[in-house]
This record gives C-alpha cells, sequence and structure tokens, in this order.
C-alpha cells in the first residue's frame, strides 16, 4: 500500500516538460492527455518546461495556442525548420504569435526562451503576421509592436542569420526585458547589427544587466570578434560574473582567449575549443599570461579560469600564483583535458 501512495504522490513530480512537433499527425490529441480525465491531467501544473517544433513560423499557433494548458509553464523552446529569408521578420512573428496564442498570463511568466531557425527559404512567406523593414527591427520594440515577457530571465538564440542584423536579434531581449540577466548566442559574428543597436543606445546601458553571457564561434569568425566588434561589445556587459566562449581555436589565436575586459565582478571563465593539435607552448603561455596577469589585479573577482581542449598533454602547466590551485583533469573523451585554475 505504502509503495502505491508514494507512487501516486509523486507521479506528477516525474514530469517536468513536454516536447511537440508539428510533424506528429495530431498533435492536439498530445495536448488532450492533459485536459480533464486525460491520462496526463494530474500533471499539467508541474510541467515547467516546452519544446515546439514546426516547420514554418506561418504554423506556430498550432502548438503555441496549446499551451496555456500549462499554468507553470516558465521555459520555452522555439525550433522552427524552415526560415523566411527575412530574419527580422521571422523574429517579430515569433514573438507576436507567441504573446497573442500563449495569452499574457502564460506569455509574462515566462523566464526562459531559447529560439533556434534551422535554415533559410527565401521562398517561405509570413502571411498574415507582421512584417518589418531591416531597419525596423529595433524601432518595433520601442513602438511596443513586440512585447517580450516581463519575467523574462534568460534568451538563448541559435539562428543562421546575415551579420548585418544579428546584433539586433541577439541583444535585443536585454534592451526589451530589465530583469534579463543571462544570455546564451551561438553561431554570431557581429559586424553592422553591433553598430544599428548602439545607434540607439550609444551607452548599450541595457546589457549592465547580464551576469551571464555564453558565446559560441563559428571558426572564421574568432579573430573577428576577439579583436574586432565583439572585443567592443565585451567591454558593455561590465557588470558579467560569468563568461563562456566555445569555438574552433587555432593556435594562432588561443592567447585572445584572455583578451577580455578586465571585468571587476568576473568569477567564472570558461573557454572551450576543438583544438585538434597540440599546443602545449601556447597552453604554458596561457598559464604564465593569466598568472601575471592576476598578480598585477587583473579579473580581481575571478574564483574560476577553465579551459577545455583536445590536448595531448599539458599536465605540467602551472600557475605560479601562491593562492591559485591548478588542476588537470581528462574527461575521458577523445583524449580531452581540462586545465582548471581556482583560487582559494
Amino acid at each position: 500500500m505504502c509503495s502505491k501512495e508514494c507512487y501516486a504522490l509523486t507521479f506528477s513530480q516525474r514530469f517536468r516538460g513536454v516536447i511537440v512537433s508539428e510533424e506528429y499527425r495530431q498533435p492536439r490529441d498530445v495536448f488532450k492527455l492533459f485536459d480533464g480525465t486525460g491520462f496526463l491531467a494530474s500533471v499539467r501544473r508541474s510541467i515547467r518546461a516546452a519544446t515546439i517544433s514546426v516547420k514554418r513560423v506561418t504554423r506556430i499557433h498550432c502548438l503555441t495556442a496549446h499551451l496555456d494548458r500549462f499554468p507553470n509553464l516558465t521555459e520555452l523552446t522555439v525550433d522552427i525548420l524552415y526560415v523566411s529569408g527575412s530574419e527580422q521578420c521571422t523574429y517579430l512573428a515569433v514573438f507576436w504569435a507567441l504573446e497573442k496564442f500563449l495569452g499574457r498570463r502564460t506569455y509574462d511568466n515566462l523566464r526562459t526562451i531559447n529560439l533556434k531557425f534551422a535554415g533559410l527559404w527565401p521562398e517561405i512567406l509570413l502571411e498574415d503576421l507582421p512584417s518589418v523593414t531591416d531597419e525596423g527591427l529595433i524601432e518595433s520594440v520601442e513602438a511596443g509592436d513586440i512585447r517580450f515577457p516581463r519575467g523574462l530571465r534568460s534568451f538563448g538564440i541559435d539562428v543562421h542569420t546575415s551579420p548585418e542584423y544579428e546584433g539586433q536579434l541577439f541583444l535585443l531581449p536585454a534592451k526589451g526585458s530589465k530583469q534579463l540577466d543571462t544570455l546564451r548566442m551561438n553561431q554570431i559574428a557581429f559586424d553592422k547589427g553591433l553598430t544599428r543597436l548602439a545607434s540607439y543606445d550609444p551607452e548599450l546601458s541595457c546589457l549592465e544587466n547580464i551576469k551571464s553571457l555564453s558565446i559560441e564561434l563559428e571558426s572564421e569568425s574568432v579573430d573577428n570578434f576577439l579583436s574586432g566588434s565583439g572585443a567592443v561589445l565585451l567591454v558593455y556587459f561590465s557588470n558579467l560574473e560569468f563568461l563562456s566562449i566555445n569555438a574552433v581555436w587555432s593556435i594562432e589565436n588561443v592567447l585572445l582567449a584572455l583578451d577580455i575586459p578586465d571585468y571587476l565582478s568576473l568569477k567564472d571563465v570558461d573557454i572551450l575549443s576543438a583544438l585538434t593539435d597540440t599546443i602545449a607552448g601556447p597552453c604554458a603561455t596561457l598559464a604564465d599570461d593569466l598568472d601575471q596577469r592576476l598578480r598585477q589585479g587583473y579579473l580581481p573577482s575571478l574564483r574560476k579560469f577553465r579551459f577545455h581542449g583536445d590536448i595531448r598533454d599539458f599536465a605540467w602547466v602551472k600557475v605560479a600564483r601562491a593562492d591559485i590551485a591548478c588542476t588537470v583533469q581528462s574527461s575521458g573523451v577523445g583524449g580531452k583535458r581540462v586545465i582548471e585554475w581556482n583560487t582559494r
């Protein structure tokens, strides 16, 4: 009897999220399981996360219209397979559709939103959805045509878009949501998009609230990002506490990993690499450079510095500073190792 009662008490806690794709023959039938006397009706209040996958943004309402069944939903991932040639228009349409079909209460209750745009199909039109000119995305936020959830704390985006506009796509939630403190940006380059955003907010004060920033760079973007517009961008995250940069580092640019601003509040740095060559020399230099900079007061709040890479053997790398503990760990996968510096 006890086991049955315990099972009944914990049953709803076994469900934390749902994943629904438009490819299901009848996605509506999936949601009906959570209605009335449906098999999963008792767990709908336990659902905190949802992932919806559609082929086109014009079909997003087919799934979002059913998410109001989950009153405690706080995390939403939207995966769109085919995207219009106008990424800005798709971006605007997604948020417009979410607010309209989720309902204000469910929409404003969202704490995390992740967007994934898989590919570009210019012939796909966004019929009956709002349109926006190439220059008008920021104006749409200013005018209230696009509104971000009031409680939004974390925003992630993985979109293959034109560098000319991606600065807007990645950073606009920071401008439109005062509570946002976490950004995850994948496959970025940043050029004109950053300039456009700065033209509306020269101080980029909207980025001061960001505490956690994760960046994934395409291989050809590493040098340009860390020595160009990306380096300029990083300066504006003045209160950053966690920074992660994932990139295909070359032997020549691995030392750029330390070319980050002297953040007063930065506590945790995570540098991930897909290197395939032995870079013991640069790693030793990286350790020495970090040691020297820390002695000079660089990153005064730093507690951890992790460097991940496919490095054959760098167990001999040391950091001389007395209050820094250097550990080298093997991940057990493909010979990858991790250098981790921790301040004591």
